[in-house]
């Protein structure tokens, strides 16, 4: 090979070299600016809290906090039934749910064995829906695709959320359908963290039967109950009804409020659990379950009415109903609540 031919191959090679430099450096320029830094972009967008510029609410009583848009306001005088809605709403405060986008229902649990799927299944009986899997506050949850109609006979989804944690269950309604709504919606259930409680002076858990030295007997119906010093009971008549065979009353100071009830009646269950739930909605009915006292089988529910939780227990007793109705949650009350621990004195004599 002469000079020539070795000068040629020698620029060549150089041309080569320089060609596979510029498509190293090319590849790298299109992998950096186009596939590397728009990845990063994306994961970075991934990170961005949507809601970091939020207001947050805390509920102590129920022990939660959640964030909501700042175009939204709060209604908080129901602790355990609290609103979102349009900020300048003036009818937020009034409950119409006409004006309520999103909602969160909080109550304790005495069933320590209930499903979050079976209490979801249960609450939205007669409505067409699909159920998944999510987390809301780290727990495992569930979250609810309601479809229903508009105005407009057009088909819109919504959506409820379900949570059991501890002693408490919650339930969050996305109760308008707007598209922004949705969306907000489902950044407050990621925003929900559960924080410590603040002790219920309202509720009668720190309460001993010491406190109840009074009893009350009915030996015809054979049955006894405590309760406090100073309550009295009244007899209530049987309001001209033939299958009351006993109603008494206990109230305060004799005043004409009645704190606690006991209604004996020849009715079934059925029956009276018909009429009882017939002075609520349905989303004032937070729950129903089986319960029992001394051995004898019934049913429990609890309601939430005008921010008063209250219980009524129905029990079946050789063909007669008798009924333990009160208050066990009042946060506005002036008096102690005692339907726990009258309810754990009772005797069937």
């Amino acid at each position: 090979m002469d000079e020539q031919d070795r000068s040629v191959k020698k620029k060549k090679i150089i041309i080569i070299s320089i060609i596979f430099v510029l498509v190293l450096i090319i590849g790298g320029l299109f992998y950096y600016f186009l596939i590397y830094r728009n990845a990063k972009s994306k994961a970075t967008n991934l990170n961005i809290d949507e809601t970091a510029d939020w207001e947050t609410f805390e509920n102590k009583t129920y022990g939660y906090s959640i964030k909501y848009t700042k175009d939204w306001q709060v209604d908080e005088k129901d602790v355990a039934q609290v609103k979102f809605t349009q900020r300048g709403n003036q009818d937020a405060t009034l409950g119409n749910s006409l004006n309520t986008l999103v909602e969160i229902q909080s109550s304790t649990i005495d069933d320590k064995s209930l499903k979050t799927e079976d209490w979801a299944n249960d609450t939205l009986k007669g409505e067409t829906y699909t159920l998944s899997e999510t987390l809301i506050g780290g727990k495992l949850s569930i979250l609810a695709n309601i479809n229903t109609l508009t105005v407009t006979q057009k088909d819109v989804q919504i959506q409820d959320g379900f949570l059991i944690a501890d002693d408490m269950k919650y339930q969050f309604r996305q109760v308008d359908s707007n598209k922004t709504t949705y969306d907000n919606f489902n950044k407050m259930l990621k925003s929900f963290k559960l924080i410590a409680k603040e002790e219920d002076t309202g509720h009668s858990s720190n309460l001993t039967t010491e406190d109840l030295p009074q009893t009350y007997t009915d030996e015809e119906f054979g049955i006894s109950i405590k309760y406090p010093k100073d309550w009295f009971t009244k007899d209530l008549g049987s309001e001209g009804n033939s299958f009351i065979l006993n109603q008494v009353g206990f109230s305060e100071n004799n005043t004409d409020k009645v704190l606690f009830e006991i209604k004996i009646t020849n009715r079934s269950i059925d029956e009276e659990i018909s009429a009882y739930k017939a002075n609520f909605t349905a989303s004032e009915i937070l729950s129903e379950q089986d319960t029992s006292i001394t051995g004898f089988g019934g049913k429990k529910i609890i309601s939430l009415k005008d921010g008063i939780e209250g219980t009524a227990i129905f029990i079946n007793k050789n063909n007669r109903i008798y009924m333990f109705i009160g208050e066990d949650k009042n946060s506005n009350s002036s008096y102690q609540l005692y339907y726990d621990k009258m309810i754990e004195s009772i005797k069937f004599l």
